[in-house]
């Protein structure tokens, strides 16, 4: 039986689940993580206890641990893709916000620019910085900062920290709510590595 790692960030687990749940001689092996400065730690543990025939991971965590890969690994980088942008307009739009202006990171400008054509929307009003691994967290929150400024408000959809909360709703900068935290507002930890301030 082939053994396949799969690094994934916890909110996103029961989606990997479901996919693989029809897959027939493949053990799969997770990595859940919170926080993408944990990422590290649980792969190499991952690596010294497991012997994989395989490893399916993000951008993020690829970036957090491509150095402790061995050569001979099979490793797929799955991107961000435009069915995710356009579910994060979806989760937007459910909970009553407008879908613009918003903040955008990790995804590439052109699944920004498909996405927004696709659903009529406004690409002047949706700021987006692509993945970049040598961005630190206060560069990130200090790009959404800005962005959001200019554009007067928003929300903004930051998958590096996994977060959804309209700027306006305390207007002295950019704030997130934690997708699964049970408290209104996330502090820099829970929303992870400090990429969502107060």
């Amino acid at each position: 039986m082939i053994v396949i790692g799969l690094v994934v960030h916890r909110s996103r687990r029961a989606v990997f689940e479901e996919a693989g749940g029809a897959l027939t001689g493949v053990a799969l092996e997770w990595v859940e993580y919170e926080h993408e400065n944990d990422v590290r730690e649980l792969v190499q543990d991952l690596l010294a206890r497991r012997h994989l025939g395989g490893l399916l991971l993000g951008p993020v965590p690829y970036a957090a641990c491509r150095d402790l890969l061995p050569g001979g690994l099979c490793v797929e980088v799955i991107e961000p893709t435009e069915l995710d942008l356009a579910l994060a307009f979806f989760r937007a739009t459910a909970r009553g916000w407008k879908p613009t202006p918003v903040s955008v990171d990790t995804f590439e400008p052109a699944v920004v620019q498909e996405v927004a054509e696709a659903l009529d929307l406004d690409r002047d009003a949706i700021g987006c910085m692509a993945f970049e691994p040598e961005k630190s967290p206060a560069e990130i929150v200090d790009f959404h900062r800005r962005y959001l400024h200019r554009a007067g408000g928003g929300y903004l959809s930051p998958p590096r920290c996994h977060a959804w909360q309209p700027s306006n709703a305390r207007p002295k900068g950019v704030h997130c709510r934690h997708a699964t935290s049970p408290t209104p507002w996330a502090s820099p930890t829970r929303a992870g590595a400090g990429c969502c301030a107060s």
